[in-house]
């Protein structure tokens, strides 16, 4: 049989793991703060597709639909 951890054993799995957690925060903190910023100032207004194609808007490029975001799929 394994012999038992010692108090010294788990103390040092206890740090580990306070580090771990301080480094998650700070990776939760990174993604967080890094979402890219997507403008809306100057989108087309558009009722659909077909309109924001009229428009020039290309496939996959974004318009707007009064205040909802819409992106052109055909």
């Amino acid at each position: 049989m394994a012999p038992l951890p010692t108090q010294a054993d788990l103390q040092t799995v206890v740090t580990a793991l306070q580090q771990m957690t301080v480094q998650i925060g700070k990776l939760i903190h990174q993604l967080a703060t890094s979402v890219p910023f997507l403008p809306t100032s100057g989108l087309v207004n558009a009722a659909n597709d077909a309109a924001a194609a009229a428009a020039g808007v290309p496939v996959h490029g974004t318009y707007r639909n009064g205040s909802v975001l819409m992106v052109r799929v055909v």
